[in-house]
Protein backbone atom coordinates (compact mmCIF):
# COMPACT_ATOMS: atom_id res chain seq x y z
CA UNK A 1 0.00 0.00 0.00
CA UNK A 2 1.32 3.23 -0.70
CA UNK A 3 0.39 7.01 0.78
CA UNK A 4 -0.62 9.98 -0.75
CA UNK A 5 -2.04 9.94 -4.64
CA UNK A 6 0.92 8.88 -7.14
CA UNK A 7 0.19 7.93 -10.50
CA UNK A 8 1.25 4.18 -10.73
CA UNK A 9 4.49 3.06 -11.45
CA UNK A 10 6.24 6.74 -10.74
CA UNK A 11 8.06 7.28 -7.56
CA UNK A 12 7.43 10.48 -5.72
CA UNK A 13 9.75 12.28 -3.47
CA UNK A 14 14.01 13.16 -4.01
CA UNK A 15 16.06 10.68 -5.76
CA UNK A 16 19.10 10.82 -3.83
CA UNK A 17 22.41 12.33 -5.61
CA UNK A 18 20.15 14.51 -7.97
CA UNK A 19 18.44 17.06 -5.71
CA UNK A 20 21.58 19.85 -6.60
CA UNK A 21 20.88 19.06 -10.39
CA UNK A 22 17.15 20.33 -10.55
CA UNK A 23 16.34 23.61 -12.02
CA UNK A 24 14.51 26.27 -10.13
CA UNK A 25 11.52 26.14 -12.33
CA UNK A 26 11.50 22.15 -11.98
CA UNK A 27 10.60 22.22 -8.35
CA UNK A 28 7.52 23.21 -6.38
CA UNK A 29 8.50 26.82 -5.07
CA UNK A 30 7.01 26.25 -1.40
CA UNK A 31 8.72 23.17 -0.65
CA UNK A 32 11.59 23.10 -3.16
CA UNK A 33 10.08 19.34 -4.23
CA UNK A 34 9.48 18.81 -7.64
CA UNK A 35 6.39 19.05 -9.03
CA UNK A 36 4.01 16.30 -8.66
CA UNK A 37 3.24 14.41 -11.88
CA UNK A 38 -0.69 14.80 -13.62
CA UNK A 39 -2.86 12.09 -12.91
CA UNK A 40 -5.14 11.33 -15.39
CA UNK A 41 -8.76 11.97 -15.26
CA UNK A 42 -10.93 9.27 -13.10
CA UNK A 43 -13.40 7.74 -15.62
CA UNK A 44 -15.64 6.73 -12.24
CA UNK A 45 -15.20 7.58 -9.15
CA UNK A 46 -17.02 6.43 -6.18
CA UNK A 47 -16.94 7.86 -2.14
CA UNK A 48 -17.75 6.17 0.93
CA UNK A 49 -17.81 7.66 4.15
CA UNK A 50 -17.61 5.73 7.27
CA UNK A 51 -16.70 8.10 10.21
CA UNK A 52 -13.36 9.65 10.23
CA UNK A 53 -12.50 7.68 7.44
CA UNK A 54 -13.26 8.07 3.76
CA UNK A 55 -12.66 5.94 0.79
CA UNK A 56 -12.67 6.69 -2.76
CA UNK A 57 -13.03 4.08 -5.54
CA UNK A 58 -11.71 5.39 -8.75
CA UNK A 59 -11.15 3.76 -12.53
CA UNK A 60 -8.68 5.36 -14.56
CA UNK A 61 -6.96 4.88 -17.71
CA UNK A 62 -3.03 4.41 -17.60
CA UNK A 63 -0.80 6.48 -20.18
CA UNK A 64 -0.88 3.06 -22.23
CA UNK A 65 -4.41 2.43 -22.35
CA UNK A 66 -4.78 -0.15 -19.89
CA UNK A 67 -7.23 0.71 -17.04
CA UNK A 68 -6.96 0.63 -13.44
CA UNK A 69 -8.73 0.96 -10.12
CA UNK A 70 -7.35 3.24 -7.37
CA UNK A 71 -8.51 2.42 -3.43
CA UNK A 72 -7.78 5.44 -1.31
CA UNK A 73 -8.49 5.37 2.43
CA UNK A 74 -8.59 8.71 3.85
CA UNK A 75 -8.68 9.49 7.39
CA UNK A 76 -8.62 12.32 10.09
CA UNK A 77 -6.22 11.73 12.44
CA UNK A 78 -5.64 13.27 16.03
CA UNK A 79 -4.00 16.20 15.07
CA UNK A 80 -6.55 17.37 12.09
CA UNK A 81 -4.80 16.43 9.23
CA UNK A 82 -5.68 13.34 6.75
CA UNK A 83 -3.49 10.34 6.48
CA UNK A 84 -4.22 8.72 3.12
CA UNK A 85 -3.13 5.18 1.84
CA UNK A 86 -4.11 4.00 -1.62
CA UNK A 87 -3.29 1.10 -3.35
CA UNK A 88 -3.66 0.39 -6.98
CA UNK A 89 -5.00 -2.82 -9.14
CA UNK A 90 -5.16 -3.17 -12.79
CA UNK A 91 -7.50 -4.79 -15.09
CA UNK A 92 -5.85 -7.53 -15.33
CA UNK A 93 -5.45 -8.50 -12.17
CA UNK A 94 -8.88 -7.20 -11.17
CA UNK A 95 -10.79 -10.67 -10.96
CA UNK A 96 -8.52 -12.38 -9.03
CA UNK A 97 -8.93 -9.08 -6.53
CA UNK A 98 -12.49 -8.96 -6.72
CA UNK A 99 -12.39 -13.01 -5.56
CA UNK A 100 -10.32 -12.81 -2.86
CA UNK A 101 -12.29 -9.61 -1.40
CA UNK A 102 -15.49 -11.76 -1.91
CA UNK A 103 -13.56 -14.75 0.31
CA UNK A 104 -12.64 -12.00 2.50
CA UNK A 105 -16.22 -10.50 3.14
CA UNK A 106 -17.62 -14.51 3.48
CA UNK A 107 -14.94 -15.14 6.30
CA UNK A 108 -16.41 -12.09 8.11
CA UNK A 109 -19.81 -12.40 7.78
CA UNK A 110 -19.46 -16.15 8.67
CA UNK A 111 -17.87 -14.50 11.74
CA UNK A 112 -14.41 -16.37 11.39
CA UNK A 113 -15.36 -19.23 8.86
CA UNK A 114 -14.63 -20.04 5.92
CA UNK A 115 -17.58 -20.61 3.45
CA UNK A 116 -18.08 -24.07 2.22
CA UNK A 117 -17.74 -22.42 -1.59
CA UNK A 118 -14.06 -22.08 -1.02
CA UNK A 119 -11.69 -24.04 -2.94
Amino acid sequence: MTAGHEQPGRLSGTLSGRGSQRKPEDQNTQTGDPPKPQRSPSLFSERVRAGQRTYFFDVRESSKGSLYLTLCESRLTNDDTYERARITVFDSNLQDFVQAMGKALDFIEGSGQPSAAQP
